[in-house]
């Protein structure tokens, strides 16, 4: 028997594909728990600084939560992600 004969033993893709699917987006906003091993400020409380003034604006805190949607991903702390979720599912 040639070389050209046998079957491939793996199933190897040609030359310019790649092994992985391409990850679809979700349509859905998900949340998920964050435990960052550096610090990660929340997206909101820094955008509060941005409004208000330095002067006047809240420390910003810790993120814990992620939220992800078609746009991109953000940092929450726990308040901002309560806060979100109570104004997207009302």
């Amino acid at each position: 028997m040639n070389e050209e004969d046998q079957l491939p033993l793996f199933d190897v893709p040609a030359a310019g594909q790649r092994w992985r699917k391409q990850q679809r987006v979700s349509p859905s906003i998900r949340y998920s728990k964050i435990r960052p091993r550096h610090r990660i400020l929340c997206d909101d409380c820094c955008l509060d600084i941005h409004k208000l003034g330095q002067m006047l604006a809240p420390l910003p805190r810790r993120a814990s939560w992620r939220r992800t949607d078609k746009a991109g991903s953000m940092s929450l702390c726990q308040a901002h992600k309560d806060e979100r979720h109570d104004d997207e599912s009302s």
